[in-house]
């Protein structure tokens, strides 16, 4: 007996694979991170927000980056930071909230050097999200509960997600943008320290300077409770494979692993309790089509290793040892260094770092730091 556990501990071993890091970008203080072309050169670059600002950091022919920032934004104790084209004029602009609570949104113009700042964001430090909430191309800014739409010369629309009675509105934060119920428009989820939220669209924001989003003039709300916490991560992913977005979670103060709210294709997420998808896992989530094959896979990733899942078969497809020393405070994924898959983009309290998405194939560039 003990042979045979001594030949599965080796075969385990042997099969996982220490993933070194491709980047590093040393930066303590970090709270947040994005990625996305902001000098028109076709390459990725890296947004990274500390206490000192945002930091740019553009992406050379080569393929590497500099161990300095290009361009440092200045933004006082800089909290989260998201990419993406706010004015519709094709060019990549940088949104940034802070502790105080401002939104920054420094349009891509003059070197980044005008930026349109809103004090009213009325949530401290919240997590930022972007797409298209409302029908158009118009890409919006969702900053915590607060959902701002940015026009070309600088006037600015905001509406509030007021959360259903009794809820505490100041504490829904990391919203997700994506169509729950598919039906061609947009919903969002925000986690709280009470549940989930969730507001069916479709979505407009009126444009008046100030407004609300309220449950009950929705065509659909629900709020699933749930004890949240800040060291939590969620995603939405279809888990069973029934063809229904479902909310899948890990709470690492609850040390249960990972679980799921599971979304019924008529009743959507009413009367369901939450069901175990991976025990004895912990980690931050990202659901993405990792090798652009055409199918989603979750990964976990931790300070230990990075595992990835095919879904809804829960089977592990891959592990690699990660050996991160510091705390993770936010990932994401994304094709960096142009190999046509993605990169896992692991931000902790002292930077940032990246690592191949599969770890049965070597990195077509590795990128280090010059």
């Amino acid at each position: 007996m003990k042979n045979v556990l001594l030949a599965t501990c080796l075969m385990l071993a042997a099969s996982m694979q220490a993933a070194e890091p491709n980047l590093k970008i040393a930066l303590p203080g970090m709270n947040g991170f994005a990625v996305g072309d902001l000098n028109g050169d076709g390459l990725p670059d890296i947004a990274v927000s500390s206490p000192n600002g945002v930091s740019l950091f553009f992406q050379r022919k080569d393929r590497t980056f500099k161990k300095i920032p290009d361009r440092l934004l200045p933004v006082k104790n800089a909290f989260d930071v998201i990419i993406n084209d706010f004015d519709g004029d094709g060019k990549n602009d940088v949104a940034c909230a802070n502790y105080h609570p401002n939104l920054y949104v420094f349009f891509n113009r003059d070197h980044f050097t005008m930026p349109l700042t809103d004090d009213a964001i009325d949530q401290w430090a919240p997590r930022l999200a972007c797409g298209q909430l409302s029908p158009g191309k118009h890409v919006d800014v969702l900053a915590g509960w607060v959902w701002r739409r940015i026009l070309p010369n600088g006037t600015l629309y905001e509406a509030v997600f007021v959360p259903a009675k009794g809820g505490d509105s100041d504490k829904q934060d990391d919203p997700v943008i994506r169509d729950l119920d598919c039906d061609g428009t947009q919903d969002v989820v925000f986690s709280s320290n009470k549940g989930f939220n969730i507001y069916y669209g479709p979505l407009e924001i009126p444009l008046e300077s100030y407004s609300f989003i309220r449950p009950e003039a929705l065509s659909m709300f629900i709020s699933i409770p749930f004890p949240m916490a800040t060291s939590s991560s969620y995603v939405v992913a279809d888990a069973d494979g029934d063809g229904n977005p479902d909310i899948v979670y890990s709470a690492s103060h609850l040390n249960d692993g990972i679980n799921y709210f599971p979304q019924d294709r008529f009743t959507g997420f009413r009367d369901v309790s939450a069901k175990t998808l991976l025990p004895g896992i912990q980690g931050f989530l990202l659901y993405d089509d990792f090798d652009k094959t055409g199918r989603k896979k979750l990964a976990v990733l931790s300070q230990a290793t990075i595992e990835i899942y095919n879904l809804p078969s829960k089977t592990r497809e891959s592990v690699s040892k990660t050996d991160i020393r510091d705390e993770i405070i936010r990932v994401k994924s994304g094709d960096v260094n142009g190999d046509g898959k993605a990169e896992f983009l692991v931000g902790t309290k002292n930077g940032l770092m990246m690592f191949n998405s599969s770890s049965s194939n070597p990195p077509a560039r590795s990128q280090p730091m010059k």
